[in-house]
């Protein structure tokens, strides 16, 4: 057991408690773009000793992540899942992504109320199966809503937020978004402050450093926010390609070239500590 964290009637655990409606079916589809032997799972359980539950008796619900994990690597996010028992209804939605958090597929499945299975690619969706839609509307817990593909990708993005509770792994894309506008704001300051130190130069904004830069044969650029390092850009070289990495504590996301490099490659890692040590060094001057 990795870990264990109570809240309430919610639980952070890493075993098994009980199975969710049609896994074998989700596995199947997560093998088409995981190794799933090495596949862990940690989940957050409501009403975990399933006590009855007032005007509904049985109530349940337990939310699954399933994870690659190495020491070197840490957690790379695979698929969530959603188990939910109210009253005589159990059904099980599973949200599958790539590496990238990108959704790849949605798989609906109810116990006597049919399922559905929708597969993203890039920005457009397509159904794989769906049982009748008067099948559908026996659960009466869900509504339309829960078939329609863009809430199924708003759905998809919200179950991302327990992934920085579990992992402190953050919502790849809105960090993004977030470090990008960061960036520009830092950029667009004309009044900011320079502190020398050799051929490395500070950028202050409100006495707080903002930005370093690494000036002569090996260029570099670091921005800071809260005293913290989100955002490194290393230009092409010679030897290398040029160099983005994007923190929120600790990297994220590696561009090497054009390239998005995945979590769970030795590339991702190297780069990314490079860049932390070298940024770790540098810091001391200021």
């Amino acid at each position: 057991m990795r870990k264990i964290v109570l809240l309430s009637l919610m639980h952070f655990v890493s075993i098994m408690f009980y199975a969710q409606v049609n896994k074998d079916l989700a596995m199947k589809y997560l093998a088409e773009t995981a190794d799933t032997s090495n596949m862990y799972r940690d989940a957050i359980i409501t009403n975990a000793d399933a006590d009855a539950w007032p005007a509904l008796g049985n109530y349940q619900i337990e939310k699954s992540f399933y994870y690659l994990y190495s020491n070197y690597h840490g957690e790379t996010l695979r698929m969530i899942s959603e188990d939910s028992f109210m009253s005589a209804i159990k059904f099980t939605k599973y949200y599958i992504y790539d590496d990238f958090q990108n959704l790849l597929y949605y798989i609906y499945t109810c116990q006597d109320c049919g399922e559905f299975i929708l597969k993203y690619d890039g920005g457009g969706f397509e159904t794989i199966k769906s049982s009748d839609e008067t099948l559908l509307a026996e659960n009466y817990f869900i509504d339309s809503d829960s078939f329609d593909s863009d809430s199924i990708k708003q759905d998809a993005k919200s179950m991302l937020r327990y992934c920085n509770v579990l992992w402190q792994i953050p919502d790849y894309k809105s960090e993004t978004e977030f470090i990008r506008a960061k960036f520009k704001e830092i950029n667009s300051i004309s009044s900011l402050i320079e502190r020398k130190s050799g051929g490395i130069i500070g950028y202050y904004a409100d006495n707080k450093l903002v930005k370093i830069v690494v000036k002569g044969i090996s260029y570099r650029e670091y921005y800071i926010d809260n005293g913290e390092l989100i955002f490194a850009y290393y230009p092409k070289t010679e030897q290398k390609e040029d160099i983005r990495v994007y923190f929120a504590g600790k990297a994220f996301k590696v561009i090497y070239g054009k390239e998005n490099l995945s979590k769970t490659t030795n590339d991702f890692h190297d780069i990314a500590n490079e860049v932390q040590d070298d940024f770790n060094e540098i810091i001391l001057r200021f």
